[in-house]
């Protein structure tokens, strides 16, 4: 018989509650690091994240030389801890901190690809403005915005408008490059 008031119940019963709040408020957070704050008593950095907005993170000591690595290259990173969503989300808790420049896209306005492409993310700081860029080289496709949802707009538009022309263009007058070109793309969204 268990009672409601026994301690090593109560004490149980607060564990499991806690674990359940943390696992509650665990975050995960793509984007890259935008401002970088090191002076005490709160250390943090910045990462405005895929969608354009902020996120406050503190900063463990022992990650420090990695952030300052990242934030010099202005590289892509994910990462995953606990944290609050006040005003904005702000991770108290850092997990892991890892480089995340590179994305798998499986579907381009809503037709599934017959195999997912790569293309490499990356940001680029022009007269004060940050750009995200999407790429991918050896289908010469590339999307440029504010931010990397529309970035992703950009790249998806540009590769279905390669589709369609090189679909449409006849064999003969096309170089070998372009006929490569086309023979991938159309491989790429058949069905």
């Amino acid at each position: 018989m268990i009672r409601v008031h026994d301690l090593v119940f109560k004490s149980r019963v607060l564990k499991l509650l806690r674990e359940g709040d943390i696992e509650n408020r665990r975050y995960e957070v793509t984007g890259v690091i935008s401002r970088f704050k090191d002076d005490l008593p709160s250390p943090h950095f910045v990462v405005k994240d895929w969608s354009g907005k902020f996120v406050k993170i503190d900063m463990p000591e022992e990650k420090r030389h990695q952030i300052l690595e990242f934030i010099s290259e202005m590289i892509p990173i994910k990462l995953t801890g606990i944290g609050t969503k006040k005003r904005f989300l702000e991770i108290t808790d850092l997990d892991e901190l890892e480089i995340y420049n590179e994305i798998l896209l499986d579907s381009i306005h809503d037709t599934k690809l017959r195999a997912p492409i790569k293309a490499k993310v990356s940001y680029e700081r022009v007269n004060d403005s940050d750009y995200a860029i999407i790429g991918n080289d050896e289908l010469g496709v590339y999307g440029v915005d504010s931010t990397v949802n529309k970035a992703k707009e950009m790249f998806d538009e540009d590769l279905y408008s390669k589709y369609i022309a090189y679909k449409s263009m006849r064999d003969d007058k096309l170089t070998v490059k372009a006929l490569e070109l086309k023979i991938k793309l159309i491989d790429l969204f058949k069905e």
